[in-house]
């Protein structure tokens, strides 16, 4: 603020009535003040009032020496002179010495002390230029202790009643900011919009231009923004208003999308901001943003880094936060999820600390470590699990979760979910361990599906697929168990009638037919399609035909029959439908059967099943050469097959029937031989001892029932076998046969 020229009313102190040691003193310290000498008056006045306190001219010796303060810039010290000054009662100082004071305590920043002289002096006749003064004066006071209605006033007092004086421009730009504060925009602007017209050589014109830019900051307008701090740049500005307006216009093209531009004052304004300079991490950070938005994630970074180091900690947390976001435009996730877990470690009251976990999830997921993604997720969401935010990082977390198809590590990202929401997550691993043939570890699994807490509907599928796994373990009772427990559970299930169905063939295994037959019931009420309801059907004929209800599964035939079965379908039906005419005395219709079985579908396990219904059939009827030849099919073209001992057997015991008994004794040894032979073992000896008695190789016939006795002593056979070698030997002793 601008003082008034008061030297042109001082009073004159020359000598008088003075004591001639008080006037000597008066007349040196008013000679010192005239040559500029105001430290040396300064101490001759403080002597003249040490030593003549009650002096007439004390007063004016006192307002003399708070000029001399005044002008040696010692406002505080001036303060005391003056109010000493007006203390004397000397009636000619009264107006100069309250503009003294309130001149010093303004320049003293002693705003309440400077208002109650001010307005004192307000109240009485003032020249033009001391009252555009003295009310600018106390609307700064005012202004100054937040009193800014009244502030406002006292401004409008300069602007209103003497525009043309030198303190118009510093009240408009007063009044403006007054307005400004009591939330009044649009009077700051127009008052601003005056003066930066009115005044155009006025050292307030360039503030009102920064508050202009700022101004249309606040109110979204960039462009205006960007003009008015320009226009302030243009000029001679102090170089405090210069890096405000500078800051301002890079934020009105930051806002304005003209990062290049942005970046361009930055790093100008960089180069002259010394390292210890605070703005110099605002300043980085900025440049970090502009550099990002124009994808240049390497130079955005740098100045991240550089940013980082603030000692400030909101601007080292938000620099940390942004390198994360550069070095994941650079596709260095890792890199990434390690300034986010930093931003949370080092900074963790920060309010984007919650947010960066969430980002180092984000991170970690991209690149494949969707566990520890998980992990941090959960993390985010512990950090405040009541917000919105935390509620994200569950939902993240569980997406983590869904995206893992390792089953070892989808195994240690569920420790990441809250048990209430592993349920899901639990019920993929199970699945898992189902496609990988682990059933122990799906099972393992189930456990603590158990402990989880899982919806009802999670549990009953969970229950579904430990099933699956009990029954890939070949543990037919529990499957069973499990299978109907979990269709109890949510019959409406879209896996519910496949669990009746494999319940069915379950409980055809553990040979109880009617419980299979109402199970495969159950699963067609569900009204299942494909797959599901071919097979339902298809354990609902073989219980019938266990139970042997013969109508009934012929029935069941013809309705699968109706309904376009699959391929694989088709021998399946053929054999039950073969099968049923074969146990109802109707041979041929069975013997058909069999054989577009065996001609058809010579691929499928039904193929060396019809072959040796055939041979049966053959062989029951006598037909002993054409049995032998099923056999031989059989065998020839399913050497490996279970039923390939048996078909040995039969074929023996059709050459036997023939009286080729070398060739039967060949047939009997070969299944008795077989590692899988089983009970044929026991009947393959007998009768390949039989037969080779037949043959006349008594040593045989001997050796191979010693064998049967000695081998399986408890066979039925044995008892038979005893009397033969007794006869053999007999015969072997005595040398007939």
């Amino acid at each position: 603020m601008r003082r008034i020229a008061l030297l042109l009313s001082l009073l004159v102190l020359a000598p008088g009535a003075l004591a001639q040691s008080a006037e000597e003193r008066l007349a040196a310290a008013s000679a010192l003040f005239d040559a500029g000498r105001h430290a040396e008056a300064a101490r001759q006045l403080e002597s003249f009032l040490s030593a003549f306190p009650r002096h007439e001219k004390a007063g004016a010796a006192a307002f003399l020496l708070g000029r001399s303060r005044v002008e040696l810039g010692q406002h505080a010290q001036a303060i005391p002179a003056y109010e000493k000054a007006l203390a004397s009662g000397d009636e000619s100082l009264v107006l100069l010495a309250r503009l003294g004071l309130g001149e010093a305590a303004i320049r003293a920043g002693q705003w309440e002390r400077a208002i109650p002289p001010l307005e004192a002096c307000a109240k009485g006749p003032l020249k033009p230029d001391q009252a555009s003064i003295v009310w600018l004066w106390l609307g700064e006071a005012r202004s100054r202790l937040g009193r800014w209605q009244e502030a406002e006033q006292a401004f409008l007092r300069v602007v209103e009643e003497h525009p043309r004086s030198d303190a118009s421009p510093d009240a408009l730009y007063g009044a403006a900011l007054a307005a400004l504060k009591q939330s009044r925009r649009q009077a700051a602007a127009e008052r601003l919009g005056r003066l930066v017209s009115h005044y155009p050589g006025s050292d307030a014109r360039p503030r009102a231009l920064v508050l202009l830019g700022q101004i249309a900051l606040d109110e979204n307008a960039p462009a205006t923004a960007r003009t008015r701090f320009e226009e302030a740049l243009a000029g001679r500005v102090a170089p405090a208003l210069r890096d405000a307006a500078e800051e301002g216009l890079i934020q009105a093209l930051i806002q304005l999308k003209d990062h290049g531009a942005a970046a361009e004052r930055l790093e100008a304004l960089l180069q002259r901001l010394q390292p210890a300079d605070p703005r110099r991490s605002r300043a980085l950070l900025s440049l970090g943003h502009a550099r990002l938005h124009q994808k240049q994630h390497a130079q955005a970074l740098a100045a991240y880094e550089q940013a980082a180091r603030s000692p400030e900690e909101d601007i080292a947390a938000q620099a940390l936060y942004w390198a994360g976001a550069a070095l994941l435009g650079m596709e260095k996730p890792l890199e990434a999820a390690d300034r986010f877990d930093r931003v949370a470690r080092e900074h963790p009251k920060h309010a984007l600390a919650a947010r960066a976990l969430l980002r180092r999830g984000e991170a970690l997921q991209a690149a494949g470590r969707a566990d520890e993604a998980a992990a941090a997720f959960r993390a985010a969401a512990q950090r405040d699990p009541n917000s919105p935010q935390a509620d994200a990082a569950r939902r993240a977390a569980e997406e983590a979760v869904a995206g893992i198809t390792d089953a070892a590590r989808l195994a240690q990202a569920l420790k990441a979910l809250e048990p209430a929401r592993r349920g899901p997550g639990i019920l993929r691993l199970m699945r898992l361990h189902l496609a990988a043939r682990r059933p122990d570890l799906a099972i393992a699994a189930h456990v603590d599906l158990a402990g989880a807490a899982a919806e009802p509907a999670v549990a009953a599928e969970g229950r579904y697929l430990l099933a699956l796994a009990q029954e890939a373990k070949a543990d037919p009772m529990a499957a069973a168990a499990s299978f109907a427990a979990a269709a109890q559970a949510n019959p409406r299930a879209a896996w519910a009638a496949d669990a009746h169905t494999r319940r069915a063939w379950l409980l055809l295994d553990l040979s109880r037919p009617a419980d299979a037959e109402r199970a495969s019931q159950e699963a067609l009420a569900l009204n299942p399609t494909g797959r599901v309801a071919e097979q339902a059907r298809l354990a609902r004929i073989q219980a019938r035909l266990d139970q042997e209800k013969w109508d009934a599964a012929r029935e069941a035939l013809a309705e699968l029959a109706a309904g376009n079965p699959s391929p694989e379908a088709v021998p399946a039906m053929l054999f039950a439908g073969a099968w049923t005419a074969e146990q109802t005395g109707r041979e041929a219709e069975a013997m058909d059967g069999y054989r577009k079985i065996a001609s058809n579908h010579a691929r499928t396990d039904y193929a060396p099943q019809a072959l040796v219904r055939l041979g049966d059939l053959h062989l029951r009827a006598g037909r002993h050469e054409e049995a032998a030849e099923q056999y031989r099919s059989l065998l020839k073209q399913h050497p490996s097959h279970r039923l390939a001992v048996e078909a040995r057997f039969k074929l023996g015991s059709a050459l036997y029937n023939q009286d080729r008994y070398a060739e039967a004794q060949a047939e009997f040894e070969a299944a008795a031989a077989h590692p899988s032979a089983g009970e044929y073992a026991p009947e393959s000896l007998y009768w390949a001892g039989l037969a080779a008695d037949k043959a006349g190789r008594r040593e045989q016939a001997i050796q191979r029932l010693s064998r049967l006795v000695a081998q399986h002593p408890s066979h039925a056979r044995v008892a038979a076998a005893r009397v033969r070698l007794a006869a053999l030997k007999a015969a072997a002793r005595g040398g007939g046969q």
